[in-house]
């Protein structure tokens, strides 16, 4: 069965090799007879002068008759069933000069065959196939060549026959030597620029253009049915000797390459996925029938036993053909429907030459030329269902365009949209890192500025945000207000993309430096920036719909990014674990990193990250961008604060702590460890106060509102009162004084003891 499916490319070659055919005078048919006891008798003329041996084909005849046997007389049962079986033919040279009879035998896997050394054509004893054979003699070859004088003479054809006994004998026709000559370096010019340059070449440069898959394997399935093409059409015999045969030995291989890619063009175009769709499984079964249609060549008893495997095998592939057909107009898939009618011309030629084939229907050359009819039909069909697929594409193209602005880089648009005209249908899973920005203030300044004033401001930051983004090849998911969310690490073109960790982390220090910038610039509104990063394998996807373009992110690492995010200060930037361990060694020894716990919603424990600071070197930058951003927007302390002389050791959660200042809304505790935003914390206070308040405040719960790193290696967290009215938080502070109080009593006793 020939390779369906030949697509677009198809039509291209065929029209070409016909204006090429008629153009040079060129004839040129294959004649396909199969093997029989009955002499057959050619009329063939060549440009080959030559003058075979001679014999007594009388006594010849009588000799081989004697010898004659045939594959069902072969005891046992081999890997190989052989069997040799003998024709005479009788071929007449009406001309005055010799002339070539070419033997091709376009099926090695169906039967070898040699030629008799003691007939007229002398000891060439050529063999095709692949079994070697003890009296093989001569340079394997895939085809026999006789030259024929003037004259009629019998020669005689012993065929080394596996399977069925079959092959084609090809001839050609020519005027004269310089017509032979000029005709085929005019065919092999015509059909060579006309095929590659005007054919495959216009359909990988539409693949190109338009960045689809498919049209590349169509063209490329194209290029491996080439060889087929020029054996079947006859234009083979235009090309040298050297490369006819190279042709003859390489077209079962391309064949299947051919299969490869229309298989690949199928699944591109109808853009399903196995688990999707019942055509992929229908097809599947097919392609799993072919090894069974080769089964029986290697087992097989007799002729019928062959006829019956090889029509069930061909049965079976026409059956569900249709099957697939009746699936796709069920489910109402019009590119699927369309694509599996195209099918049925080239599946119905094959089934007719399968009748041939077999034997159940006499030969006839119109049974070849429907091969060819089927498969230009094919190719017009094709027509219909990609020229609505390349419409489809350019017109979702337009849409992403548009959909796609502000997503990626501008550059990036059009490659993009023209790949991805399919792009995201169905959502992928892919390891990224995910950056989450929100800006710190974003309500006060609509207290303070007049609205149109403040979208400016915030419009300002945020297209400052996403070039930034783009830049270092990101793509922005969404911008949220009060902040933007992208990811790194796939290329909605290219896909997956290394390095991403270390990408994301330069493009967030590049947004808080414009940030501090910003901040520090009196002209310019100030709004500090926090920053989480993490990495972790998500969804991306389109959650919009045909006419609405919506790519999105999604999974527990968007969220964990969104905590880090959450825990972190201003002007600085929270890393996952995960983001952290894959960053360059020189960037994880530097020493802006410092651990950081973060409360985890619906999680008891809290996470390790790493908060990193890119001004570490100079710690008055983000001072004074903060001041600005105070001073803009008139925040005071609200509290005043009680200030201890020498700091007092406080249990708590996380270890033991120093308590450096206190009011009526918290406190001020120096640790060891980097607490994020929004820990919370229990305090112990050993001393026993006589209030009723202190059972219910042993322990105290209090939340992280800042932190930040000392110059001494210590940290300094900023803590509220969980959970307190005010009346409350003013028996805490009378409560802590007498704590504070009791606590200085205990060192004031302590220091005589140690004197």
């Amino acid at each position: 069965m020939y390779a369906p499916g030949l697509g677009m490319i198809y039509l291209v070659i065929k029209w070409i090799s016909l204006v090429a055919w008629l153009t040079t005078g060129a004839q040129a048919a294959p004649i396909v007879v199969p093997m029989t006891e009955e002499s057959a008798v050619f009329l063939l003329t060549d440009l080959v002068e030559a003058t075979p041996d001679s014999s007594d084909p009388a006594a010849l005849t009588r000799t081989l008759d004697h010898a004659r046997v045939t594959p069902t007389q072969v005891s046992g049962r081999r890997f190989f069933q052989e069997g040799r079986l003998w024709f005479r033919l009788e071929i007449s040279n009406p001309s005055t000069e010799s002339r070539r009879l070419v033997l091709m035998n376009s099926f090695p896997v169906f039967s070898q065959w040699l030629l008799d050394p003691s007939a007229p054509a002398g000891p060439v004893m050529q063999r095709t196939g692949l079994a070697e054979t003890a009296n093989t003699r001569g340079t394997p070859d895939d085809v026999i060549r006789l030259d024929v004088s003037p004259g009629t003479k019998t020669y005689y054809i012993g065929v080394l026959s596996r399977g069925i006994p079959y092959f084609p004998v090809m001839t050609l026709q020519h005027q004269d030597d310089h017509d032979h000559e000029q005709a085929s370096r005019s065919a092999v010019l015509l059909f060579g620029l006309g095929a590659f340059v005007t054919g495959i070449s216009t359909v990988l440069i539409l693949g190109i253009w338009l960045r689809a898959k498919m049209f590349t394997n169509i063209a490329l399935s194209g290029i491996c049915y080439l060889p087929l093409i020029l054996i079947l059409s006859g234009q083979a015999f235009l090309l040298p000797t050297d490369w006819r045969i190279a042709i003859i030995k390489i077209w079962p291989i391309f064949t299947v390459l051919s299969m490869t890619f229309i298989v690949k063009f199928g699944l591109e175009f109808v853009n399903i996925r196995p688990h999707q769709h019942p055509l992929v499984h229908t097809y599947g079964r097919a392609f799993i029938l072919l090894p069974v249609m080769c089964l029986p060549l290697f087992f097989v008893n007799d002729y019928v036993t062959t006829m019956i495997y090889i029509g069930a095998a061909g049965l079976a592939l026409v059956s569900v053909q249709l099957i697939a057909l009746k699936r796709c107009i069920v489910d109402r898939d019009l590119y699927a429907t369309l694509y599996s009618i195209c099918f049925l011309p080239i599946t119905i030629s094959d089934c007719l030459v399968l009748a041939e084939f077999s034997g159940i229907i006499a030969h006839h050359r119109a049974y070849t030329d429907l091969q060819f009819l089927a498969i230009t039909l094919q190719a017009m069909m094709l027509l219909v269902p990609i020229g609505i697929k390349v419409v489809g594409i350019r017109e979702n193209a337009a849409l992403l365009r548009r959909h796609l602005k502000g997503i990626i880089a501008d550059h990036r648009i059009s490659d993009v949209a023209l790949a991805g005209a399919e792009l995201l249908k169905n959502p992928v899973e892919q390891y990224v890192t995910v950056l989450f920005v929100d800006i710190v203030g974003y309500s006060l300044i609509f207290e303070r500025m007049k609205s149109i004033e403040a979208f400016s401001a915030l419009k300002t930051v945020i297209n400052s945000m996403v070039a930034i983004v783009h830049k270092h090849g990101g793509v922005v998911d969404k911008s949220l207000g009060d902040g933007l969310l992208a990811f790194f690490g796939y290329d909605l073109a290219d896909g997956s993309v290394p390095n991403h960790e270390a990408t994301a982390l330069a493009c967030a220090r590049d947004i808080q430096m414009e940030a501090v910038l910003r901040c520090l610039d009196p002209l310019a509104t100030a709004l500090p920036l926090r920053i989480g990063i993490n990495s972790d394998t998500v969804n991306i996807g389109n959650i919009g719909n045909e006419e609405r373009f919506d790519v999105t992110v999604s999974g527990g690492g968007v969220v964990l990014a969104s905590r880090f995010e959450s825990a972190c200060e201003p002007f600085k930037i929270v890393l996952g674990e995960s983001t952290f361990s894959a960053l360059p060694e020189h960037l994880k020894s530097a020493n802006s990193f410092n651990p950081i716990k973060v409360p985890i919603k619906h999680q008891n424990a809290p996470k390790l990250a790493y908060e990193y600071d890119p001004f570490c070197d100079d710690p008055t930058v983000t001072a004074r961008a903060l001041n600005s951003y105070r001073i803009q927007n008139n925040l005071r302390v609200q509290h005043s604060r009680s200030i201890l002389t020498e700091p007092i050791a406080i249990k708590t959660s996380f270890g033991p702590m120093q308590l450096v200042n206190y009011s009526i809304g918290g406190m001020c505790l120096i640790a060891d460890v980097l607490l994020g935003r929004g820990i919370h914390v229990d305090l112990y206070f050993d001393v026993a106060v006589d209030h009723p308040a202190y059972l219910w405040l042993n322990p105290l719960g209090a939340e992280v509102v800042w932190s930040a790193a000392t110059s001494d290696g210590w940290f300094t967290h900023g803590l509220k009162f969980k959970g307190h009215s005010k009346e409350q938080c003013e028996v805490v502070l009378r409560v802590i004084d007498e704590l504070i109080r009791k606590s200085q009593e205990s060192q004031e006793q302590q220091q005589p003891l140690r004197a």
